[in-house]
């Protein structure tokens, strides 16, 4: 992934490197291997509390709660304020499920990922999540939780656990009622009848409570265009929002890996592009999509290719030669005049 700001470029990958021209490459961060960093998006973001770039991505970072130090998966984002992309930070490591992309619209930036999740700052190194939140602790006496935040939620909604804790079981769906902005009641049924009794107990590191959504996929790109939040992932998953806390997810009428998007405001269209030369178009901000890849073949493109690695690789050519009009001159099957355009630049010694 790569981005522009203020007459530079910042790539990522397995580590972050800067350019002002395009050409020459500078490492700005880089990352022990133990931790197997791999950043998968990098923009140029704009927030209330942050000008700069944000890269994101996954990794591993080491875990000794359970008196053996181990390697467990963790998101990782970097940030800089430097608007040259040179010094970079590390930001909050909240989730195992990795991070593929990041956007803004301005006020508030917002990754999506692994499993669905959206988080958003407003400064690049904090982050809470909008439909996974971290647990801080129990309230026994008031069978709450205290968790993150709460403004992704609505009364009513499923939710899930990530681990056993205080009464909760992992994989069983809750129904939450939102008590505040920091706190939670959950019930077994959706009418928000009957309350969970809740107990002390220790919270496993990383404790999450997330929004359950037995459709959930990865997310793999997220952008903010005409007061419009979209994302795409796989299995065909597209979401939209108006206000980056509630997401409506959207039919795309494919299965496929959806892996980019972007939109064009000259006409009003929205494109999302994936596996297996899928390209759809949406004319209505994301409700509807409409097949549009349409591509056209000629028979022999394939026996062509084949025949010039064939012939290059057992052809003798002199210094300087050109390999391509000696293919041409030997193989009765090719002639000039079906690549008038062709041509061959020897590279420089």
């Amino acid at each position: 992934s790569v981005a522009y700001r203020n007459g530079f470029y910042v790539a990522v990958g397995d580590e972050i490197v800067q350019s002002n021209d395009s050409f020459v490459w500078t490492s700005r961060k880089t990352y022990d291997t133990v931790f197997d960093v791999k950043l998968n998006g990098v923009n140029s973001i704009d927030a209330s509390g942050f000008s700069g770039f944000i890269a994101v991505g996954k990794g591993k970072k080491y875990d000794y709660s359970t008196g053996v130090t181990e390697l467990i998966d963790t998101n990782i984002v970097a940030y800089t304020t430097q608007q040259n992309g040179e010094s970079w930070s590390n930001g909050d490591s909240v989730t195992p499920n990795g991070w593929n992309a990041v956007a803004s619209n301005g006020t508030t930036a917002i990754v999506v990922g692994e499993n669905n999740v959206v988080y958003q700052s407003n400064n690049g190194g904090s982050w809470t999540g909008i439909n996974e939140l971290s647990v801080v602790s129990i309230n026994q006496a008031s069978d709450q939780l205290n968790v993150t935040m709460t403004s992704g939620l609505t009364d009513g909604d499923p939710v899930r656990v990530t681990d056993s804790f205080g009464n909760l079981i992992v994989d069983t769906t809750y129904y939450v009622k939102v008590i505040s902005t920091s706190k939670v009641e959950l019930y077994s049924d959706s009418g928000l009848t009957a309350i969970v009794t809740l107990v002390d107990a220790v919270i496993p590191l990383d404790s999450r409570l997330f929004l359950y959504d037995a459709t959930s996929q990865t997310l793999n790109d997220v952008v903010y265009y005409n007061s419009i939040w979209m994302t795409v992932g796989d299995n065909g998953r597209v979401q939209t929002s108006s206000d980056g806390l509630r997401w409506t997810t959207r039919t795309s009428g494919v299965t496929e890996k959806l892996n980019s998007l972007n939109y064009n405001a000259d006409d009003d269209i929205w494109i999302i592009v994936g596996d297996n030369n899928i390209i759809l178009e949406s004319l209505d901000s994301g409700v509807t999509w409409t097949l549009s890849n349409a591509f056209t073949t000629t028979c022999c493109v394939e026996t062509l290719a084949q025949l010039v690695v064939s012939k290059l690789s057992s052809m003798t050519v002199p210094v300087g030669g050109n390999p391509f009009s000696k293919l041409l001159r030997e193989s009765g099957k090719i002639s000039s005049e079906m690549f008038p355009k062709l041509k061959y630049k020897s590279p420089p010694l």
